[in-house]
């Protein structure tokens, strides 16, 4: 009978503990990464009674948790990929739909603006086309700002998104480091299950942020990597990341890898999970785009002011600047030993590549290479104010002493931008008619006639100063009574700084007259090469214009974005995929446990009638003894 109430007793306990952990399995059907448990059974010692084995129960071996390394690590590594592509979508996303709207964009801005220059060539004398060329331009410029500004405010965004997932990932390692105490410390008897699916689960959600490499130890706990290699959790130990002023420009932050030799910077590093895609946006996405619309706000405006000094404007004198742009920014790093300072302008912007430059002295003279790609272009000159260092459509000119391994990063237009502004008050400032004009005297024996010539040289003194041509002979002629030149037919004539072409055949004592083209209100020659601004390739070697450059800034964020989107899609699939089968293998399945449940609640029943009748016949013996 003794036997008897302990195996019931047995198979209490053990069914008790069984319909405990079905309990267990369906209240936490829906906490994430929670893995179902099983309880496993097997029969007790059986016992000995001198004619064979007597069985003496059932016992609890262990609770185990339904886990696959594998796919859990699938569904970790999908997880990471997927939190990448979403991040780097939703923020291509948005300069794309900044870029490429068709009333907000600036493409909208160029046309319009163009579009006056064309009413101002066809009607200069107009003082209305004038005002409202004016208010185009100040709309253009507005227009420049406002997307710059926008991306600048994306750049703050993306900084502080950063530092955000620093903060999240260090305090992700923090949890992870003391759940490995824990899992050691409990571990030691039997497998601490929910402990186990917790630090899972932190792991899971750490590679949403990086991606992260997971190793198991004998003992119980897991190491974590990221980036090449660096250790980021080791046991109870932390090694965290931080961010810090960036070397170059204290508004940004750099992330650094706090290690055992200090301070090291790793965010370009970092790959996977939000943290990488946001790197991923910032160094591929955000940062070109600035530098190309600032190199399209640069090259506007070089081809507008150059075309604009060529003509006269309304008060007949050369016109000026149209517009005014940020200068080139050359900044020296932080840790810089020597005391050298260097400036930047810019030369030819068809030479200019839309990279970072990066100065740097390597003891024995500077070297200039592009950040990105690591390219080094050839420089030429001293680096003094008379010999610039020269490359790449820039000059560089250095001041005070460098040491070996001090370095400058370069930017020639990023900052274009934020210094344009319009510097037109009145619409006469802008120059519609040619500089000069050229006049056959009334009393010419022949018909030949003189175009207004081409100016090759604006800086001659004499550029506007009145000449008089006149032929000795049908061969050769004088300038102002000076000189004898040869004529050519078919070649032109240069005075002051400007050609002239003759069409006809001059005899002796033919006289032409050079002189400032004043009062020429309906001359729109100037204005007609200014609006044909738009079409010169004032970019990447004469190439490109500048309608085409932004077309193509425009073309290069949207093909970036539909690729995080479209990888953003397939990896949402595969996430979803591979969560299916974790969660075949490890999830709760309710109709399975409520299965379990009342076939625990039976046996436990059945248990409990054991020990009934082992009362009844423990109640019937001692019945028997007292007769």
């Amino acid at each position: 009978m003794t036997s008897i109430l302990g195996i019931g007793t047995s198979a209490l306990t053990a069914f008790r503990r069984s319909l405990t952990t079905v309990g267990q399995n369906i209240a936490n059907v829906n906490t994430p990464g929670y893995s179902r448990q099983t309880v496993s059974l097997s029969a007790r010692e059986p016992q000995f009674n001198g004619v064979g084995f007597i069985g003496n129960g059932v016992q609890v071996v262990s609770i185990e948790r339904s886990y696959n390394a594998f796919l859990d690590a699938q569904s970790r590594a999908a997880g990471s990929a997927n939190a990448r592509f979403s991040t780097l979508a939703n923020f291509a996303g948005r300069i794309d739909d900044l870029l490429a709207d068709s009333t907000s964009s600036l493409s909208s801005s160029l046309n319009a603006f163009f579009t006056e220059l064309q009413n101002f060539a066809t009607d200069p004398s107009s003082n209305a086309t004038r005002v409202a060329l004016v208010a185009e331009t100040e709309n253009l410029v507005q227009r420049y700002q406002a997307i710059d500004a926008t991306l600048g405010q994306f750049a703050l965004e993306t900084r502080d998104a950063i530092e955000e997932n620093v903060n999240d990932i260090n305090l992700l390692a923090e949890s992870i480091a003391e759940l490995n105490v824990r899992i050691v410390q409990g571990g030691r008897d039997a497998p601490p299950n929910d402990l186990l699916d917790q630090r899972n689960q932190l792991i899971r959600d750490l590679a949403e942020r990086v991606d992260v490499t997971a190793v198991d130890d004998p003992s119980g706990s897991i190491s974590l990597f990221i980036g090449n290699g660096q250790t980021l959790v080791i046991g109870n130990e932390v090694y965290p990341l931080g961010v810090r002023p960036n070397e170059f420009d204290p508004t940004q932050n750099d992330v650094i890898y706090r290690g055992l030799e200090g301070d090291t910077p790793i965010g370009d590093l970092l790959r996977g999970g939000a943290i990488g895609a946001l790197f991923e946006f910032e160094n591929e996405i955000l940062e070109p785009t600035r530098r190309a619309l600032g190199t399209t706000a640069a090259a506007l405006a070089a081809g507008l002011n150059g075309q604009n000094s060529q003509g006269l404007n309304a008060d007949d004198v050369l016109g000026g600047n149209i517009l005014a742009i940020g200068p080139s920014s050359a900044v020296a790093s932080s840790a810089n030993s020597g005391g050298a300072g260097v400036s930047v302008t810019v030369d030819d912007l068809s030479q200019v590549v839309d990279a970072e430059y990066r100065l740097i002295n390597d003891g024995t003279g500077f070297r200039l290479f592009r950040s990105d790609t690591g390219e080094e272009f050839t420089l030429t000159g001293t680096g003094t104010a008379a010999d610039p260092l020269r490359a790449a459509g820039i000059s560089i000119e250095v001041s005070g002493t460098a040491d070996a391994g001090d370095q400058f990063r370069i930017e020639p237009t990023i900052g274009a931008i934020g210094g344009l502004r319009s510097l037109v008050e009145t619409g006469r400032e802008f120059a519609a008619a040619g500089p000069l004009r050229a006049i056959a005297d009334p009393g010419n024996l022949s018909d030949t006639t003189i175009d207004n010539g081409t100016v090759v040289d604006f800086s001659n003194p004499q550029l506007l100063a009145t000449a008089v041509i006149e032929f000795t002979t049908p061969t050769t002629y004088t300038v102002d009574g000076a000189g004898s030149f040869t004529f050519t037919s078919g070649s032109p004539i240069t005075v002051n700084g400007a050609e002239f072409n003759l069409t006809g055949d001059p005899t002796t004592g033919d006289r032409f007259v050079i002189e400032q083209n004043t009062n020429a209100t309906a001359d729109n020659r100037n204005a007609l090469l200014l609006a044909d601004t738009q079409n010169q390739g004032l970019l990447n070697n004469g190439e490109t214009s500048i309608g085409q450059a932004y077309s193509a800034i425009v073309a290069d964020v949207g093909s970036a974005t539909r690729q995080a989107n479209a990888s953003a899609d397939a990896q949402s699939v595969l996430l979803q995929s591979a969560e299916t089968r974790r969660l075949e293998a490890s999830g709760v399945d309710l109709d399975e446990e409520a299965a379990d449940l009342i076939r625990f609640q039976q046996s436990f029943q059945a248990a409990a009638q054991v020990i009934s009748v082992a009362s009844t016949l423990f109640d019937t013996l001692l019945a028997a003894t007292r007769r």
